[in-house]
This record gives C-alpha cells, structure tokens and sequence, in this order.
C-alpha cells in the first residue's frame, strides 16, 4: 500500500489544507531540556530530573513508563481548533510487523479523555480521532512497512483544522505524509478550556499505550485568524497562468432532479439518486443495486471473520487480462487471487511474501512482483497462478538490497515491458529506478540525494523529500513520478521523466491527489485527478502527458460537490476512468454523493452503483478498480457497517458487472456510435447464393484464397485445428473444387497460412502455424512451417518446432532484400507464449524477437503503414487492448488505437487519399483508423458499427463488393455473450457512412471470411469456415455473388 493523499478541498478558494503553514511563526517552542524548560512555557509534567538527557546532540525528555506526561495548555495565543505540532522523536521499538504493541505519542484536545486526537503506533502507525459526538475515525500508513527504526531519530508533525469539514488532520514522518488522507469530519477539539491542552506521553497508568523512547524540540504553530497554509515549494517557483474555464466541463444544474425510486437515467450527471437502504447481500450471489439498476456480487466475508480484503488500490489492475482471476489484498495473508467464476480462493500461493504484486501483461494468469524482502539481494518474480510457480526474472546488482514497496506499486507499462520504483541501496540511499523487462536490463536509475544536489532544491522545511510514487506511462513512453510536495518546482508535483536516462520531460500536475494515469481513444497518454475548478466548484480534471516545463492546463470534465473526492482508476478501455466518490448524508445527497461511475474523456458519464461504504478505515476506503475491457468492477466497502474504524475498518470487495450496453462504451472522439442502418441482403441488386464447399472437417481456421497452382483461377486453402492439417482446394475455373491435403492430417494444429515465394522458383509457397504440438496439446509449443510448392506436391520445411502459442502468419519482405520473410504472432498458453517474431528469408537465425512481450497477438499483417516504401509490421494484442505497428527501420512500436480486445485487422485504402486505413473488430465493434501526417502520431478513429457484442473472434475482408469503387467491408461475427452470429457486409456510401447489409443471421460458429473471384465472373464472391458449427463437422462455404 502506498502513501497516498485523498483529496478534500477546505474551501472553494484554497489549493489543500497542506503540508506547512510556512508564514506562522511559531507560538511555543522548547528543547524538553529540562522539568524547568516546560514550566517556564506554562506546561506542567511529572517527569523528574532523571528523565532529560541528552540523546545524540538533542536535549530530549525520556519516556518509557505508564503514566509519564508532558501538557502544554490551550492557553493565550495557542488555539486547539487548527494548528501545527512538530517534534523529534527516538523511538525504543522499530515500527513495522514486528512490533506488537501500541505506542501512545500524542494527544490533543482533553487530556482526561483520552484518546481526543492520538498519534499511535503498533504494526502500522496510525490516528484514531474521537469527535465531539464520540464517533472514530482512523489513518494509516504503509500496511507492514517500517517507519522508523530503533534509536533512529525521525521528525514528527501533525496539522489540525477543526473548522474544515474535510481532511482536517495530516501526519508527517521525516516529510513524508503518511496519515493516507482518511479522516473526515470536522470536529471541536476538547470539551473545558481547563482540561484543553497538548499532551505529550504515555495515555494513563495503566501501562496501555506506552511511550517509549526520547522527545526533543517541540514546537506548536497556530493562532485565531491565521492565513490559510499553502503547499511549499522549492525557492524561486515558476510562475504559472491562471487556467482558463474549458467549454467542455460538464456543470451540476442548480435544482437537479432527487430519485427515491426506481431506476435512474445513468447518463445524467444531474440527479440525485439517493441511496436506499440495501441488506448486506450473501458472499457470491447477484443482487440488483436498485436505483441503477446493475448487477453486483459480494466476493467474501472476511469483515465477519473480523478481518478485511480489498483491492491494493485504486491504479492497480485487480482483474487478469481475460477476467479469469481477481488480486486482492487480505489482512491476514498478504496478496490473494480469487478465481471470477466463483469467487473461490486460489490456493498454494505465497502472497504473504509477495511485494508490490500486479498482473504481468504478456502472460494473462501471471503475476509480477519483487521478492520478500528477507534478504539483501532485489529480485523481480513472475508467479504463474495457475501452477503456483515462481520464477526469478531479474536481479537488481549490487548494491541494491531492498524494494521501496510503498513507493514501486504503480501498473507496469501496458505491454509488460516496463515498470518503476524506488530501491534501497543500503547505504542509505534511495534510488528511483526505470527496468526494462524485456531486455532485462535497467534504464533510469536516479539517486534521490543526488537529485537535489544536481536539479532539485531541498524543501526549507523537509529537507529531501521522497516520492509518494513511481510508476510507468500506460504505453511506456515515460517514467512517473509523484512528489510528496506541491508546486512547479523540480521534485514538486507530478513529474515525466526519460525511462533511459531518467531526465526531465515535463510536468502534467503541480499537486499530489488521487488520480490515475490513462490513455485517450487517440493514443494521448493523460493524468485525471480531482482538481478546483475555477468557478469555484470541485471537478474531474485530465492533463496530458508529458506536461510542460511547468505544469499543463488542465481539461475540466464533471462538476462535483466539495467533499465527494474518492479515488480515480483509469486502467480499463481507453478514454474512461472509474471514479468513486465519498458521501456525507448528513447534509443531504448530491449528484455522484457515494457512487461508482465511469468519466469519459468526451466528458459523458455513465453512473454505475452506490457503494454503500462509511470509508471510516483506510481498508474500507471505495477504492475501485475496471478490467482492462470495462466489463467488470471491484470496489471495497464495509456496507454501511463501520466495523473496527480505530483498526482501519473491516470490509468486503464487491464486483460489478458492468451491463453489456455500457461496457462496450469505451471514449469515441465521434459522437456517432449508432449501429449503422440494417438493410435486405440484397440492395443494391448485391445478392449470394451459399454453397457448402466441404463439410468433413473440424474445427475450421483462417483461410488463404489465391492461385497457388499457378493456371489463372484463385484456389483455396483452409488450415483445420483438430483434423490438425491443411487442405488445398483446386479450383477447376467453372466453380468446382477437388479438395487435397496440403499439410496432412495429424500432422499440424493449424491456425493460419501465409502465401509467398520463399525459394524464389516463381511459384506460390505456404507458411503456416501449428497452436500446440497434439500429443502434449497446451503443454507443449508450436510450429512454425513453410510448405514448398513443388508443382506435383508440397515439402515441409520446419522453421521452428519450440515457439509456444504460435497462432497468427504473415509474409512479405520486411528487410528489404527482396525475398519474402516471416513474421508470426503468439498468444499464451498457460503462460508460455505471446509476442511477436521474425524469420528473416536465408539467415538461418530462427525467430527474432520484435516484441517478445506484446500479449496475445491475434493477428500480424505486412504492409507498409506510414508510405516509405518498406513493409512493416502491424498487429493486434487482444488482451493488451493494443492495435500496433513496428517501423521496419528499427521495429519501434507505436500504437495506433487501444480498442478492448481488438481481435482482427484489414488494410485498405478506402477514401481515395491513396494513404490506408486500418479497420479492426474488437469487442467495441468495427472501427476505421486514419493516419495523420505522421503516422507514428495519433490516429483518427470512426466507429462503423460499435454492436458486435463481447468475447467475439469477428473477422473482416475488405472488398469492394458492390464494385461502385469504394471498398466495402465483409464481417463474419461469431459472439456466445450476447447470442449474435452470422455474415454481414458494410457498404460504405460516397459521403463515408456506412450501411450493414445482412447475408445471413444466426450461423453458430462461422469463424473466418475471405474473398475473391471464384467463378471468374468479375464480382468478389465470399468463403467462410465455421468452428463448432456442429459437434460432428464444420463447414467450408462459399457465397457466391450473383
């Protein structure tokens, strides 16, 4: 768990109630030298002259007995209703795990009812507060992570503020707040001017909460009327222009419609759904949050167990990439995977040893972490869930010794191949650092002292301060990090930083407030968080990445009520982020007030749930998280209980099942995501016959049409996965076929085949993939294959039998050389496989990683995506939620679109431009890809149709079917989830709109779609393989166009 500030704003016109009150002098300040010392600042102790010495040059007061006590009176110019307390403290006892008793530091307010507001210590150094009407609340700091050491002296200060309703105490270590931002409420401190006062000590004589260790160098700041505390920053801040007031913010009305029944409209950011009373549902059963009318499953009962379980937090990916598997946090067993078809527990693994564990992209049931700590050697893990194996992939060299866990938590890059954090040297350094995973090697590595003796000026007050955290931009284009100081100052805010060499880039954000780092629909990476909107108002903003020499400016989207601020995870489809905000009843309900709902980066919303939770513990905080595909949600919530609030509180996940209607509704940069109009299959005088090719086969795959024998008719060629061969069909040029084998039967699990001269003797050879090797199935790697065209037959050529899930092909020249060269994608098989490799014509080297780590790919093409002449590589990662290409002049990847589970693509030049398109399926529907000036940059999108419902494997040709000179759009759909399965085409009219044109409805298991002029007749005619069609057989057909 990180350190992490929620945000609350105190008033519509100041930045946050913050980390110093730089302009108060201080109104009480004594060494603790001596009894004398603290009379003579009116306190009064019980302390003799035996408890002050000197500790390591400090004058301090030695406590370590019941009872012992200093107290400072609420007296003169000294007011307990906001202020600040700061002192040196030499603890006797290391704070972390092993420490098993509570240390009671400090206490404001009434002294004879303690605790009022105490600063206490145990296995995780937390406050408990106590209000006026005797309700607790209570922070915390790093679950098991040591704040202090024995003998070592740490800097303690507290603020205070009971005139704020919100975030009105904050706790400082060494410059580090730690008090997680979690006690809300306002409060008056005390409850007799007589007994009001600062007490320093152990609570009472009864031996609980000792005090143990030395004090030195009290100070107190604070008096009536004193200027609202800004954030520091280094000397010299950068001046920054006011923002302007965008357009695009989505205001509250001022009377919004209140809805005590029924279900609301989702999409409207102006009622209020007030939040009914909800019984606490049983562990595992559906139940319907009744005024949003969506789906929900409580996952465990561990709060009544007396225990709790969570999601980590609110930027970490809790779903695996395929939704087979949920992480979540246990209080008594560390890191614990659930499966999401039952909820039950994954037994065998050793979370409880796991540090700053997350899904490891390439591999969907694998996790990465680093390792216990136990020892002074840093490793990186991979645990694969399903086997319960863990195997080392990296080791950080020497002197690295220990992980900052609090501080490296934050997702990897979206393909795996990048991830940051802090370490621990040893020597007493700390260093942020930048790993390459996938060439295992380390880029920016950024000792925090040396930062501020080179770039960075030490805070006046703090010193060095650290980051909160370190994380890597969703698409790895820059490494993250937050500061624990506000401002435009170096090491202040939310900094961009080169993942090589670890300089400066930018800066999105100049505070430190939840928010999550995300990608638009156009590729622009982005930070959202709370921000104060300048008219006065809360709102969710969004800043691009990399920022500015100062900070960027922001984008407002929704308005909210002040106090509502939660958490924000925008790790789920790209333009989306899952909001959840706080509620307060007792001043009424608001817009938003205790829901769960997604934030468009168009600026709509759809409202999803309450969450029904006090958030009175840090561990019932609604922390929420979205799958990568944005169909489920998990948020924690102690369900209106407030169970064990001093002890962070006890509570359960929650999933959500996001409607199908919504979940598909990832960010469109068009407003128009109809599905386009359904016509008669034959407008336009378009019409086919369907004719059953073959139907004594199984399981069949992609299929290849061209003519591979050389006598002017296009032939066919179809790659079978359980009759494990490749059939040729020969086409006699009237229309009929004679099927052969081209690979035999039992001999290939085939997937997909390429077409290309590889021996360069004029005639057309076969590249092929096997999945798996049939005797060990998905235990075993595939095959990588080309077949030579002898004339009178075909000779196997293996280019590699050990390359795991090799599952799509593509051919053509991608060095340059003029022969026709390999490329294969792979997808995981139980986490071996993924990635994308090369088999360059004649080098005999075998396969080349381009990108080892990209996950499930799909499927490759060759083309040459940005018009310089050479062929480059373009894929889809379904899992990854990535459309990507790699420049065949180094094979650096950029993405091109981050649609959930883009499954297939087309190229095709489809407006005349002479520059191409892309077209992809994916679980957000068909969707068109145009090129800027640069294709390396952003790429305009057009959703054709956003309805192909989810777990869809939805193949696409493009054709021009119709022959008016427009390319048209075949699509096979074949989606289980949501009962759809047939053949369609998309006509695409002059003006760029797009017509569906239904060929046949309801056909269960058509798999892929292909074209060409089978009967020589001048029109396109279609084939298509099916998957299961039947338990018995398959069907290869062929519509032939009239």
């Amino acid at each position: 768990m990180r350190n992490r500030i929620a945000f609350f704003v105190l008033l519509a016109m100041l930045v946050v109630w913050g980390v110093r009150a730089q302009d108060n002098e201080a109104l009480l300040e004594i060494t603790l030298a001596t009894p004398a010392v603290i009379g003579d600042a009116g306190g009064t102790t019980n302390l003799t002259d035996a408890d002050f010495d000197a500790f390591d040059g400090r004058a301090g007061a030695q406590l370590n007995q019941p009872g012992q006590f200093i107290m400072l009176p609420a007296a003169d110019n000294i007011d307990l209703s906001r202020g600040e307390l700061e002192f040196w403290y030499r603890p006797n006892y290391a704070a972390g795990a092993a420490d098993d008793t509570a240390h009671h530091l400090i206490t404001l307010g009434d002294v004879y009812n303690v605790p009022r507001f105490a600063i206490l210590e145990s296995d995780r150094l937390y406050l408990s507060i106590t209000d006026a009407s005797w309700t607790t609340y209570a922070t915390s700091t790093a679950y098991h992570a040591p704040v202090w050491q024995a003998g070592e002296w740490v800097h303690l200060r507290a603020l205070w503020n009971s005139e704020a309703a919100t975030d009105a105490l904050q706790l400082y270590v060494n410059g580090q707040r730690v008090d997680e931002g979690g006690a809300s409420g306002g409060w008056d401190i005390g409850t007799s001017a007589d007994y009001e006062g600062i007490f320093v000590g152990s609570a009472n004589a009864s031996g609980e909460f000792v005090a143990d260790g030395a004090l030195a160098n009290l100070v107190i700041r604070g008096a009536p009327g004193q200027t609202s505390p800004v954030s520091p920053t280094a000397d010299d801040p950068v001046e920054v222009d006011p923002t302007p007031i965008p357009s695009e913010a989505t205001p509250l009305t001022e009377a919004p419609t209140v809805v005590t029944e029924g279900c609301i409209d989702r999409s409207d950011p102006s009622v209020i759904a007030q939040q009914p009373d909800v019984a606490l549902p049983p562990v595992g059963q559906p139940f319907e949050d009744p005024r949003f009318c969506t789906t929900l499953r409580r996952v465990s009962d561990a709060s009544e167990r007396d225990g709790f379980e969570t999601q980590e937090y609110s930027q970490l990916q809790a779903f695996s990439q395929d939704n087979a598997y949920l992480l979540l946090l246990s209080g008594q067993d560390g890191y614990i995977v659930r499966q999401m078809s039952d909820f039950s527990r994954v037994e065998g693994l050793a979370g409880n040893e796991w540090n700053a564990a997350r899904w490891y992209p390439p591999q969907p049931h694998t996790l990465i972490h680093f390792d216990s700590n136990a020892d002074t050697t840093l490793r990186v893990q991979l645990t694969n869930v399903d086997t319960g194996a863990t195997e080392t992939i990296f080791t950080f060299p020497e002197p690295y010794e220990r992980i900052i866990a609090n501080a490296s938590s934050d997702e990897l890059s979206l393909d795996g191949r990048w991830l940051a954090g802090i370490a621990d040297r040893g020597d007493g350094e700390w260093v942020i650092f930048a790993l390459d995973i996938q060439n295992g090697q380390l880029g920016a590595q950024l000792p925090i002292n040396t930062l501020y003796e080179e770039e960075c000026t030490p805070d006046p007050q703090w010193g060095n301060v650290t980051p909160d955290w370190v994380g890597v931009s969703p698409l790895g284009n820059y490494m993250v990090i937050q500061w624990t100081r506000d401002g435009t100052a170096p090491c202040s805010g939310l900094e961009s930083r080169d993942l090589q060499s670890g300089a400066f880039v930018g800066r999105p954000y100049d505070g430190h407030q939840h928010g999550d780092l995300g990608v638009k629909p156009d590729g622009t990476e982005f930070f959202m968080t709370f921000e104060n909107h300048p008219s006065g108002r809360l709102a969710l903003g969004m800043r691009d990445l990399p920022g500015t020499a100062t900070v960027a400016v922001p984008t407002y989207l929704t308005e909210l009520e002040w106090g509502l601020a939660g958490h924000i995870s925008c790790r789920g489809p790209a333009g989306m982020c899952l909001v959840t905000t706080y509620s307060d009843p007792a001043d009424g309900w608001f817009p938003f007030e205790g829901e769960v709902f997604f934030q468009y980066t168009d600026g709509r919303v759809v409202r999803l749930a309450h969450h029904h939770s006090t958030a009175c513990g840090y561990w019932v905080q609604p922390r929420a998280s979205v799958s990568r595909d944005g169909r489920y949600v998990v948020f924690a919530s102690d369900w209106g209980r407030a169970n064990a609030c001093e002890d962070l509180g006890r509570g359960d996940p929650y999933v959500l099942d996001v409607p199908s209607d919504l979940a598909i509704e990832t960010m469109r940069e068009t407003s128009d995501t109809a599905p386009p109009p359904e016509q008669s299959g034959d407008a336009d005088s378009v019409a086919f016959n369907f004719e059953i090719l073959d139907g004594d086969f199984r399981h069949g795959q992609r299929i290849s049409i061209a003519d591979s024998d050389a006598d002017g008719d296009l032939d066919i060629i179809l790659a079978s996965s359980l009759n494990d061969a490749i059939y040729h069909y020969e086409n006699d040029g009237a229309g009929s076929f004679t099927r052969s084998n081209l690979a035999p039967d039992n001999s290939i699990v085939a997937m997909e085949t390429a077409l290309a001269d590889f021996d360069g003797d004029g005639d057309l050879d076969v590249a092929a993939v096997g999945l798996f090797d049939r005797s060990c199935e998905f235990c075993a790697p595939g095959t990588v294959r080309w077949y030579e065209n002898t004339g009178d037959g075909w000779v196997t050529h293996v280019l590699s039998d050990g390359l795991w899930g090799a599952r799509t092909v593509a051919a053509g020249d991608i060095s340059g050389d003029g022969q026709p060269d390999i490329v294969v994608g792979s997808i995981d098989l139980g986490g071996s496989g993924n990635g994308i490799y090369w088999f360059e014509a004649g080098s005999g080297e075998g396969a080349i990683p381009v990108d080892a780590t990209l996950p499930n790919v799909n499927t490759v093409e060759i083309v040459d995506v940005d018009g310089d002449g050479t062929q480059d590589i373009l894929a889809t990662s379904q899992t990854g939620n990535q459309v990507v290409w790699y420049d065949s002049q180094n094979l650096t990847p950029r993405v091109i679109a981050m649609p959930p589970g883009p499954y297939d693509i087309a190229v095709a030049e489809l407006d005349g431009d002479s520059e191409l398109e892309i077209l992809v399926t994916s679980d957000a529907g068909v969707i068109r890809h145009d090129a800027g000036p640069n294709p390396a940059d952003a790429w305009a999108e057009t959703v054709i149709d956003p309805d192909l419902g989810y777990d869809g494997s939805a193949q696409l040709e493009a054709v021009d079917i119709d022959g008016d000179g427009l390319v048209d759009v075949a699509i096979t759909m074949n989606s289980p989830s949501s009962g759809q399965s047939g053949l369609w085409w998309y006509r695409q009219n002059v003006d760029g709109t797009w017509a569906r044109m239904v060929i046949r409805n309801g056909y269960p298991g058509i798999t892929d779609v292909a074209s060409g002029d089978l009967d020589g007749d001048g029109d396109p005619d279609l084939v298509t393989s099916t998957y299961e069609y039947s338990s018995a057989n398959d069907e290869l057909g062929v519509w032939w166009q009239e």
